[in-house]
């Protein structure tokens, strides 16, 4: 025989359990919306730290040059590289919004951004290959390239 205070725990159990299913299930739910949610909407997850720097766009479009080039034989246009899916549209403007410019010759491909002043071929330009004269060649004071 089951004493009298085990069995009205029994009792209580069974009534109250009903009532912490729906508890419990919601707990699991919000935790597993916050979850979708973080991963969703984190920067770290899908790429969107703030602008890139300019140098890594111009080394990107160097190398989406390279491979329009080898695949279709003539120098590419940065509307050329988007159609061909090599870049997004947005990634052929720097970190002033300008747009990059692709040269080729024989001696290679060269991307250059205009720099500050949105004027090609002066001192704050960024070319690649050739980087940056006046300041490092992964830093821009407008942008930032990594997420915390």
């Amino acid at each position: 025989m089951i004493s009298k205070p085990i069995e009205q725990f029994r009792r209580q159990f069974r009534a109250q359990r009903f009532r912490v299913l729906p508890v419990l299930l919601g707990a699991f739910v919000a935790w597993f919306g916050g979850l979708a949610r973080y991963l969703l909407v984190h920067p770290r997850f899908h790429g969107a730290c703030g602008p890139p720097s300019t140098s890594i766009l111009v080394e990107k479009l160097h190398a989406a040059s390279i491979e329009y080039v080898a695949t279709f034989g003539r120098c590419p246009t940065t509307a050329d590289l988007a159609a061909a899916n090599l870049i997004r549209l947005r990634q052929a403007t720097d970190a002033w919004g300008s747009v990059l410019r692709i040269r080729c010759a024989r001696a290679g491909i060269e991307v250059r951004s205009p720099g500050a002043d949105g004027q090609f071929d002066t001192a704050d330009d960024y070319a690649y290959p050739g980087g940056h004269a006046g300041r490092r060649r992964d830093e821009d004071a407008t942008t930032r390239t990594s997420c915390r």
